[in-house]
C-alpha cells in the first residue's frame, strides 16, 4: 500500500514539473526538486518491496518509521508557519519594502507583476507613504528588478519621487539589509509587501535586522504554481533557520 502511495506521487511530481516548466520556465529556481523528488520516491517505492528491506528487523522498520513521521511533522510544521502569516492590510506604513523577483527583459513575471499590482492600490489609498523597490539585474534581464518596478508604477501614475529604486539586493537578507539606507527618518513604520508564501520569512529576517515597526501584507501569487512557490519556501524557510 505505502510503496503504491510512493509510486502515484513520484508520478505527480514528474507531471507538475512539467507544469511548472510550461508556466515558469525551465530556469525557474528550485525546479529540479520535483523529478529528483519523484525519482527519489520511486526509488523508495521499489526498495521497500526488496527482500532487503523486507527482511531487516521489526525495531529497524520501527526506526526508520519514527525518524520518516519526526521530519515529515518538523516540514509541516514549518509550512504551517508560512500558511497561518497574516497580512496587516490597515497598517499606514511610511515605506513600504517591495523586494523583487524575476523578469525577462523589461518585463515582471506574473509573481512581480502581482506585487506591483499591491503596490499600486496601497500607494494610491496612501499618498504619504514612499516605496522601496528592491532587486537586481537577473540573468535575461536588461533592466534591474527595481527598475523595473519603479517604471510599472510611474506608467500607472504614482510620483516617481515616491519610488525609492534599490538596484543590487539579491536575496531577502540583502532586500530589507539595504532597503534601510533609504529611510530618511528614525524608526519609521515599515511595511513589507511581498507574495503571500515570502511573508513569513521576511517578517523573520526583519526581526534579525533589528526592524523596530515591521508590517507584511502578502499577495496572492499563480494558483498553478503555489505548490512549487511553497514547497520552495519551506526549504529556504528551514535554511533561513539553520
Amino acid at each position: 500500500m505505502i510503496s503504491l502511495l510512493l509510486f502515484f506521487l513520484s508520478v505527480f511530481c514528474l507531471i507538475y514539473y512539467g507544469l511548472v516548466i510550461v508556466n515558469a520556465g525551465t530556469k525557474a529556481s528550485f525546479v529540479n526538486f520535483w523529478p529528483l523528488c519523484g525519482m527519489g520516491l520511486a526509488f523508495i517505492a521499489v526498495v521497500i518491496q526488496t527482500n532487503f528491506y523486507t527482511g531487516l528487523p521489526h525495531l529497524i522498520h520501527l526506526i526508520i518509521r519514527i525518524f520518516i513521521l519526526l521530519i515529515l511533522a518538523f516540514f509541516l510544521s514549518i509550512l504551517c508557519i508560512i500558511l497561518m502569516k497574516k497580512s496587516e492590510t490597515e497598517i499606514e506604513a511610511d515605506y513600504i519594502i517591495v523586494p523583487g523577483a524575476m523578469i525577462k527583459g523589461e518585463n515582471p513575471s506574473k509573481a512581480l507583476q502581482a506585487r506591483i499590482d499591491a503596490a499600486y492600490e496601497y500607494l494610491s489609498s496612501h499618498r504619504k507613504c514612499s516605496a522601496i523597490l528592491s532587486g537586481y539585474q537577473n540573468p535575461g534581464a536588461t533592466i534591474t528588478q527595481g527598475k523595473c518596478m519603479q517604471q510599472e508604477l510611474k506608467n500607472r501614475g504614482i510620483e516617481g519621487y515616491r519610488l525609492l529604486v534599490e538596484p543590487y539586493a539579491r536575496t531577502t537578507q540583502e532586500n530589507l539589509k539595504f532597503a534601510k539606507d533609504y529611510m530618511m527618518m528614525d524608526d519609521p513604520v515599515v511595511l513589507v509587501l511581498t507574495s503571500r508564501y515570502h511573508l513569513a520569512r521576511c517578517l523573520k529576517e526583519g526581526k534579525k535586522l533589528r526592524y523596530k515597526k515591521l508590517h507584511g501584507i502578502g499577495v496572492a501569487s499563480d494558483p498553478v504554481l503555489a505548490i512549487h512557490y511553497y514547497m520552495r519556501e519551506t526549504f529556504a524557510y528551514i535554511k533561513h533557520m539553520i
